[in-house]
């Protein structure tokens, strides 16, 4: 790369001595940009997989400690059978085969009553359940070789009166057919050697088990202390839960291909790691001890739940360990560890990708200033890409809202539009998602529904608030955006998740709306003047279904101090305790009656609506998420205090002329020297792309160039008649070609949209009308 800059500057230097100095300022600006954009992008690929994996650490702590809840469920729906068998010892056999019957996670079951509680049973009386290949077998192991009773986990639930779970721990099965029924107990009940707490987490050799074929599982026992009718402590109550699905659970369906999950104690010690064919499993003991390392410097996501260590494994590649704990007994550690390699990846394919185009740019730069010296080009060249559940389901349900606009108003100081939105998801998280921000004086805007409800509803609705706003970062085309955000939702959807989806772009200048529906309820026009009306709506599919599917755009004009109501259809669809839907019908109904008169505040109509639907609904159970989000549109009055307009042809020689009314204009205005340069240099370069592109090559045709200011922001329209394009749809120029070949909307407005607020295009009338607008601190 330095040998082709090096024979590019040599060259420039034979040709012309002054186009040196601007392919340097080029190619350092150009790097410049290229730098900062690397680095912001990287940041933000970092933040956003931080965000993904406290999502996905959330959803994998809530399904452990729903596992554990249903285990301490089934315990305590049976106390009740227990207790009325206390008087009969033998009975106690088929009360703990009934305990694990009901409960397909729960493999074993025993009561051990604390010594001489049955006389005629002896000192040790210990009934045990055990499922085995399918069938639940039945023993009692009480014995003088078998002394629950010193088992720590008897002893200390005996002490505390309390339910607990143990750690974590392994014990082995006899799998050869021919072994007695004694060693087909599992050796850590079989035997009173073992420890039984899961300290050491190793299975408790069994000397009887010597030359068979054993199979090693992990464990861990509820134990749960259990009283008779006078309150004495009669016996403690073990249930024992195979771990296999917690490992099955912890390290499924990753982000990333590297990326591996464990499962800690809450004194630090492994319980689940990474299979050992792992690429990235000689980091696991590195990740541990790293957890339980209080010196370690860490920072906390997620409100504080989710805490987060930089390292670098023993190949020195940078990677992150995010956990949390589990919120209650047995508090213990879910943890995620990712490769900055694979969250970097796209960030770095971009890099290269923009080094090449530098290259080209440069040699393109080059060609243009010896064609054209009198009127040479800056060259900024700038690319940008950006890209994109949990133990308690209210912390979820807080994530998820925080993924969703809440500050209202949201644009504070702007008369021309308001947004205000909700969202009621069914259960404590939902597939329901809306967003929307400014750009180039335009509103971006969305609502949509996943398929489903629920967690995995709620892991796709988190992808689309990242996908929405990176695929609206440079292009105005709604279709466009929609077909980016369908391609990604499509890969690798193996679940076949899909959304209905409506994405929209207003014009604030002018009121026009840029839409593309996607399987979508059609959004409801509300006009004081007029019955709501739901706008035309193209019956395109729900996105996620086909990856090649042709989506098609519309426009509609939206009147002035109109308001847009978009919803999902958990409004529609609402039921009451007759099974009766509230439907679009009486949503026409509240509108209507809300605008006889004037429009109201969008967030009194739509707590109307909701107040509206409660009393429909009445008692019955919400059975879907419901959004809705309300857009108000007022057209920009006109405030100006100084306005002018000049005529001028498509000719290169009024450029002069044109210069001379920009400095007289903006000096009227009171704009300081600085500012003032660069908002000529805006324009100039904004016109000349006109005049080079817009008409046929010998025509001689009017450029309209309107300047207003109204004492806080200047602006400038460009008016011509020519071919239509949108030069602020495309991110970059293809500087490749020469000046005759290469489109309107290129380097020069690269430039004015760098040294200007915003760059607005609209093609009215027959002619292309290009806005600059520029804010003006005092």
């Amino acid at each position: 790369m330095a040998e082709v800059l090096k024979r590019m500057v040599d060259w420039a230097k034979k040709k012309s001595p002054s186009s040196l100095g601007i392919i340097i300022f080029a190619a350092l600006l150009i790097e410049v940009l290229s730098f900062l954009q690397f680095s912001n992008t990287r940041e933000q690929l970092r933040e956003g997989s931080q965000r993904r994996a406290a999502t996905e650490l959330y959803a994998k702590a809530l399904m452990i400690s729903n596992t554990l809840t249903e285990a301490e469920n089934t315990l305590q729906e049976h106390l009740w059978d227990i207790q009325a068998n206390l008087p009969y010892p033998d009975n106690m056999f088929e009360v703990t085969r009934r305990l694990i019957m009901v409960n397909d996670e729960v493999q074993g079951s025993c009561i051990g009553f604390v010594p001489y509680y049955y006389p005629q049973k002896g000192r040790l009386f210990e009934p045990y359940a055990y499922k085995e290949n399918g069938v639940i077998q039945v023993r009692q192991l009480g014995s003088d070789s078998h002394d629950y009773t010193l088992h720590p986990a008897f002893a200390e639930a005996v002490k505390d009166h309390q339910a607990k779970w143990s750690d974590p721990y392994e014990y082995q099965v006899v799998t050869t057919p021919d072994a007695d029924e004694q060693d087909k107990i599992p050796s850590h009940h079989a035997d009173g050697n073992d420890n039984g707490n899961g300290n050491d987490n190793q299975p408790t050799p069994n000397p009887s088990l010597k030359g068979r074929e054993l199979a090693v599982k992990r464990f861990t026992t509820f134990t749960y202390p259990l009283f008779d009718s006078k309150g004495d402590l009669a016996a403690i109550c073990g249930l024992d839960l195979d771990l296999t699905w917690f490992a099955d659970t912890i390290n499924a369906m990753h982000y990333f291909p590297s990326s591996f999950g464990l499962l800690l104690t809450h004194e630090g010690k492994l319980v689940v790691g990474v299979p050992a064919d792992h690429p990235k499993a000689s980091s696991m003991e590195l990740a541990v001890s790293l957890i339980n390392d209080s010196t370690v410097v860490r920072h906390e996501i997620a409100g504080g739940r989710v805490h987060v260590i930089d390292f670098k494994d023993k190949d020195n590649s940078k990677a992150c360990v995010c956990y949390t704990s589990l919120q209650k007994d047995p508090h213990w550690i879910v943890a995620i560890v990712n490769y900055y390699d694979e969250i970097y990846k796209p960030v770095k394919m971009m890099r290269q990708r923009n080094m090449m185009l530098m290259l080209l740019g440069l040699l393109a730069l080059i060609f243009i200033v010896n064609r054209f010296a009198r009127n040479a080009s800056r060259l900024q060249e700038a690319g940008i890409q950006n890209e994109r559940i949990a133990s308690e389901l209210r912390i979820a349900n807080n994530i998820q809202l925080s993924m969703l606009p809440k500050t209202y108003p949201p644009f504070p100081g702007r008369t021309d539009i308001d947004v205000y939105g909700t969202v009621a998801p069914a259960k404590e998280v939902g597939g329901d998602i809306f967003d929307f921000f400014l750009r180039d004086e335009k509103l971006f805007f969305c609502i949509g529904d996943v398929s489903g409800k629920g967690v995995p509803a709620a892991l796709v609705m988190a992808m689309m608030c990242e996908l929405f706003r990176l695929s609206a970062r440079h292009t105005n085309n709604p279709a466009r955006i929609i077909k980016i955000i369908n391609e990604e939702l499509c890969r690798n959807n193996s679940s076949n998740m899909f959304m209905t989806f409506f994405l929209g772009i207003l014009d604030l200048p002018t009121g026009k709306l840029r839409y593309c529906n996607a399987g979508h309820d059609r959004p409801i026009v509300l006009d004081a003047r007029s019955e709501p009306v739901s706008i035309p709506a193209i019956a395109n599919l729900p996105i996620g279904i086909f990856n090649d599917f042709k989506f098609e755009e519309q426009e509609y004009q939206l009147p002035d101090n109109a308001m847009l109501f978009l919803y999902t259809d958990g409004l529609t669809e609402a039921k009451n305790n007759q099974n009766e839907m509230f439907r679009l019908s009486r949503i026409i109904e509240e509108l209507t009656r809300q605008t006889q008169t004037e429009l109201p505040a969008i967030e009194t109509m739509l707590s109307n609506m909701t107040e509206r639907l409660e009393r429909f609904v009445g008692d019955a159970q919400q059975t879907d998420d419901l959004t809705m989000l309300g857009i108000c549109y007022h057209r920009p009055a006109n405030t100006d205090t100084l306005a002018k307009e000049i005529v001028l042809q498509n000719d290169i020689a009024q450029v002069p002329q044109m210069n001379d009314f920009v400095k007289e204009f903006v000096a009227g205005a009171g704009i300081e020297m600085k500012t003032a340069r660069k908002i000529q240099l805006a324009v100039e370069e904004a016109v000349t792309n006109v005049m080079n592109y817009a008409y046929p090559k010998g025509a001689v045709e009017d450029i309209i160039l309107c300047a207003k200011w109204n004492g806080k922001r200047l602006k400038f329209v460009i008016t011509d008649s020519g071919a239509p394009f949108d030069p602020t749809s495309t991110s970059t120029a293809d500087i490749t070609l020469s000046a005759e070949e290469r489109p309107i909307g290129g380097l020069g407005i690269l430039l004015s949209r760098s040294l200007m607020d915003s760059v607005n295009y609209e093609r009215i009338d027959g002619k292309n009308i290009l806005t600059l607008r520029k804010k003006i601190n005092s």
